[in-house]
């Protein structure tokens, strides 16, 4: 069921875009990612995180300091983690082996026109969307995402959204782990 799902909603996020319908296809995005992560569109993304639970999540959002999302927790040093106090020894190499793995990209965008400087009024502008991982090494490539709840192995997959006329200009959706 959930094989079929996934190309479902693959399908109604096409529609989605085709038709225009920017904040539907977002949503759909978000409920695909939660499909795959097991997940409550309500949940929190710290629930990504290998041997994470409610109570682990409660741990980390509350007190001095909180961590309130799956970025967050990555940019601690992992002395400084919090809401794995709880955790065996083991289980804390296993969430270092998943923040060693996980994504955190530099996302470069810009609006060029092509063989010229500046752009002008009336323009062809095309915009050049750049997503590097400096975690991995020349030549070497992503594996697959974190989602033990899915039954194959998922890549990742990035959504990118150009918009205009008083919307969002740029939005950029990751399908694996976390939204941006």
């Amino acid at each position: 069921l959930l094989r079929q799902s996934e190309k479902v909603v693959t399908s109604m996020i096409e529609i989605a875009c085709m038709r225009e319908w920017m904040v539907t296809g977002q949503s759909l995005i978000e409920f695909r990612r939660c499909l795959v992560q097991a997940l409550d569109v309500r949940s929190s993304s710290l629930l990504q995180i290998p041997h994470f639970n409610e109570d682990c999540v409660k741990h980390c959002v509350s007190g001095k300091s909180p961590i309130k999302d799956i970025l967050a927790f990555l940019a601690r040093d992992p002395t400084n983690r919090r809401g794995i106090n709880d955790l065996s020894e083991e289980q804390v190499l296993d969430i270092d082996q998943f923040c060693s793995h996980m994504i955190q990209p530099k996302i470069e965008c810009h609006a060029e026109v092509e063989g010229e400087k500046n752009i002008c009024k009336d323009d062809i502008a095309t915009v050049v969307v750049k997503i590097t991982n400096d975690q991995l090494k020349e030549g070497e490539a992503p594996g697959y995402i974190h989602a033990p709840f899915w039954p194959e192995l998922k890549e990742q997959e990035w959504y990118v959204f150009l918009q205009e006329n008083n919307w969002v200009v740029l939005s950029l959706w990751s399908f694996g782990h976390f939204n941006m």
